[in-house]
């Protein structure tokens, strides 16, 4: 195990088709605050071979759902988390994106969230509520710079685990804290 009994655990997911972004918090319920464990950014695309058989039998789309998926069992079997939450897919305009991000959360997500922990709590939230959770004005999402949520996150003082430096993250695994927040927020009452 790896803390206190009163530490939480989230792993939270910015899913997508190629680029997964994933952060870990810990959840202190007894202290009621919120600490980044880890993030990093999954590029499913430069994890595989095009020679593998995933690649060769399947095609890549099959290929980089299977370099997800073991790459987040990895993540959950290392971090244990007690929950899981990812960004909610947006339809918009783009029905074959929609598409791709929901085989994403049905296959790699809740794929290995279900071989990590058959029990294990999966949630999903929409992206504007995410950003609006961590601060960002629910007028600037829509034309907004990619830094909003940085900058907003960057502001709230969240304590930092060895080796975490949110201004090296990418756009993905930042979208990914905003959605951990969300979750951390509603344990704690703060949403």
């Amino acid at each position: 195990m790896f803390g206190p009994d009163t530490i939480y655990r989230i792993v939270a997911i910015d899913p997508g088709s190629d680029t997964l972004g994933v952060v870990v918090l810990d959840v202190d319920l007894a202290a009621r605050t919120i600490s980044i464990v880890h993030g990093c950014t999954i590029y499913a695309a430069k994890v595989i071979n095009d020679a593998a058989p995933d690649a060769m039998f399947y095609g890549d789309r099959y290929a980089r759902l299977s370099a997800q998926y073991n790459a987040l069992l990895g993540i959950f079997r290392f971090y244990q988390p007690h929950a899981i939450v990812h960004e909610s897919p947006f339809m918009r305009k783009f029905a074959e994106a929609y598409r791709a991000l929901s085989e994403c959360i049905q296959t790699a997500i809740r794929g290995a969230a279900f071989d990590y922990d058959p029990t294990i709590v999966i949630e999903y939230v929409d992206p504007p509520t995410a950003k609006i959770s961590v601060g960002v004005d629910r007028r600037a999402i829509k034309n907004g710079s990619k830094d909003l949520v940085r900058n907003a996150i960057r502001s709230l003082g969240f304590p930092l685990g060895p080796g975490v430096n949110l201004e090296y993250w990418s756009e993905h695994t930042v979208d990914a804290l905003a959605v951990g927040v969300w979750k951390a927020k509603l344990l704690l009452g703060m949403v």
